[in-house]
């Protein structure tokens, strides 16, 4: 479906916009992934339950979320408190679509031109439709789509809509049209894939954006283990067709040998899935149990043992873990396979200057992590990561120029709202600050919603922080809620973060103190932001040195921002050790220093030679 009426209220699925009573409101992804759901069900109740394992999938807080969903929802359609016109709720059971539903038919005339015309040498691969009987054979549409993905943003000049975008649209049915002028792209893959007695049938066609025109369309039916050379086929297919209309030159091989086990694929699929997924108690740890089968079963499988690399390292940012030491040996375990196995292999690049970055090793880290921008120019991943580099050591403003470039491949992807807003904070922008973090709030990120709360406690407005955090509560990160679960705890957050208050400060300290002396609990990007705000830089660095977080680049980022409690850090006497100590010093020799700091004259900076000026 593309646009619906739901009673009085006009639904458009592919720009993520709902007009009704209450005006044009712009929701989240997931929220219409909701909705989605309660349409298919023809107004029949879904549970609670079931809603939320088809649209979180496995995790925790889903419960909540579901909740903030279905209200705001309600909200965007025209229901106001007690008198419910659209969606009903039905006591202990769960909910069902009441309103009267209608397809709006969409004619080449309600599709005005987009302000910025698509770049011609641009295309999005919408993630295929899968007409398998059997549902487990769902990773198999994922694989298709995402490898056509990967295949196609390797070509120098093509712009490829990121993977976070493009399966913003998965199981819409969604109008081409529309598609490319929310992505901006002038061409649109898209396709399905049917399975029956171990042979595959397989559609792609080519779209023309501006007037859904088909340029190109074929199928195949093929055995289901030549799946990887049907991958091929396709991809030099589209190209052929593609360099037909626009000026691009077809290489005589574009896609990657992963594996020829079938199950192997199937498994690394389905944990590369949950991998991108990320969020949730057992989101990871299953991704890390089907990408362990998919190197059983082919240990020679490069892409896999990266991606086990890589879940196993962001693991205790999502998921509670007291084993959270054993998933970072493990990630360097996998990593030193890839190695052997694809020196090269970019996903292992950027887990290794994660690792590299988690070990307080910044300069190495950015290295590292310039050299894959240089080996994959234009990818946008690797973009993000050395702007996120930059950003650790300072760099903001040569950071936001990485970030802008790449932003329009995905976007639909809350990681861009999320640095720019990070960015923002730091060249002391607050108003757009919080502009972007509530647009990747929006777009689903939920750990922007704490930094939205801080950012308004900084402009004088404490009161709009506490509103913010409780009325949003469930759309917060896992993590995040399982941290502020407790009134208690909420209400002594509430009073040292946002009141300030001495006595909270000093209670919440204490918490975070042993917190940090538990060998069991791992850190995460909030908790060290604690120290932070509780106004404690030897306790923050500390907790830096001690017991780095996954993110820990990011954390670095905060003290640069022009507030208080991260000058204080800065101004500490202990700052200049801590910067040499963790490789600031020599990266800044390379890239240039931040307008907080300054070498001593006549000196590079070396031996504690350099003066912190703000």
């Amino acid at each position: 479906m593309t646009q619906l009426r739901i009673g009085n209220s006009r639904v458009n699925f592919a720009s993520l916009i709902i007009e009704g009573d209450n005006g044009r409101i712009s929701v989240e992804p997931k929220v219409l992934e909701v909705l989605d759901v309660l349409i298919e069900a023809k107004g029949d109740v879904i549970t609670r339950k079931d809603l939320i394992d088809r649209v979180w999938g496995v995790g925790f807080g889903g419960d909540e979320r579901l909740s903030r969903a279905i209200s705001l929802l309600r909200k965007a359609l025209g229901d106001t408190r007690g008198d419910h016109k659209h969606i009903e709720t039905i006591s202990k059971r769960g909910y069902r679509l009441i309103a009267p539903i209608e397809n709006i038919e969409i004619r080449s005339g309600d599709f005005p031109s987009s302000p910025h015309e698509a770049p011609a040498l641009s295309i999005a691969v919408l993630p295929f439709a899968n007409l398998c009987a059997d549902t487990d054979q769902e990773h198999l549409a994922d694989g298709m789509t995402e490898e056509l993905l990967n295949a196609l943003s390797k070509l120098p000049g093509l712009q490829v809509t990121g993977r976070t975008s493009s399966f913003v649209f998965k199981g819409q049915n969604a109008d081409v049209r529309e598609v490319a002028k929310t992505l901006n792209v002038a061409h649109v893959i898209e396709g399905s894939l049917r399975c029956e007695c171990g042979r595959l049938r397989i559609t792609a066609q080519l779209v023309k954006a501006q007037d859904g025109f088909q340029l190109w369309s074929e199928t195949y039916d093929e055995k289901l283990e030549d799946i990887f050379d049907v991958q091929e086929r396709i991809a030099h297919s589209i190209l052929t067709e593609l360099s037909r209309v626009i000026d691009i030159e077809v290489p005589p091989s574009i896609t990657h040998n992963l594996t020829r086990n079938p199950k192997a694929y199937a498994a690394f699929v389905q944990g590369r899935e949950l991998y991108h997924k990320r969020t949730g108690q057992l989101t990871l740890p299953t991704a890390i149990r089907h990408l362990e089968n998919a190197v059983e079963l082919d240990p020679q499988f490069a892409d896999a043992w990266a991606a086990l690399a890589m879940a196993h390292f962001v693991l205790p940012e999502y998921s509670k873990t007291s084993q959270w030491a054993k998933h970072m040996a493990a990630s360097r375990k996998a990593l030193e396979r890839v190695e052997q196995l694809d020196p090269s292999n970019l996903l292992a690049k950027l887990t290794q200057a994660y690792i590299l970055e988690h070990d307080l090793r910044f300069d190495e880290a950015a290295i590292v992590s310039e050299q894959a921008l240089r080996q994959y120019p234009g990818d946008a991943e690797t973009e993000v990561h050395f702007a996120f580099t930059l950003m650790a050591i300072g760099l903001h403003k040569e950071a936001e120029k990485f970030i802008r470039n790449t932003m329009p491949q995905n976007p639909l992807s809350p990681i861009y709202p999320v640095l720019l807003g990070a960015i923002m904070r730091a060249l002391g922008d607050i108003e757009q600050a919080i502009f972007y973090y509530e647009k990747a709030f929006n777009l689903g990120h939920g750990a922007a919603g704490i930094a939205v709360a801080t950012l308004k406690m900084h402009t004088d407005e404490t009161g709009q922080s506490l509103e913010f955090i409780k009325k949003y509560f469930g759309g917060l990160d896992a993590m995040d809620q399982a941290t502020f679960g407790s009134p208690v705890i909420r209400h002594l957050v509430f009073g040292a973060y946002f009141r300030k208050k001495r006595g909270y400060r000093w209670i919440v300290k204490k918490m975070l103190e042993s917190r940090f002396n538990d060998p069991d609990r791992q850190a995460t990007a909030t908790f060290v932001a604690g120290f932070l705000l509780v106004n404690d830089p030897k306790l923050w660095m500390k907790n830096v040195l001690e017991k780095p977080n996954p993110y820990v680049a990011y954390t670095l980022s905060r003290v640069w921002d022009p507030i208080e409690e991260c000058a204080n850090v800065r101004r500490h006497k202990d700052f200049p050790a801590f910067a040499e100590r963790i490789g600031l010093v020599r990266a800044w020799q390379r890239y240039g220093w931040p307008a907080q700091v300054l070498p001593n004259p006549g000196t590079d900076g070396s031996d504690l030679q350099f003066t912190v000026i703000g």
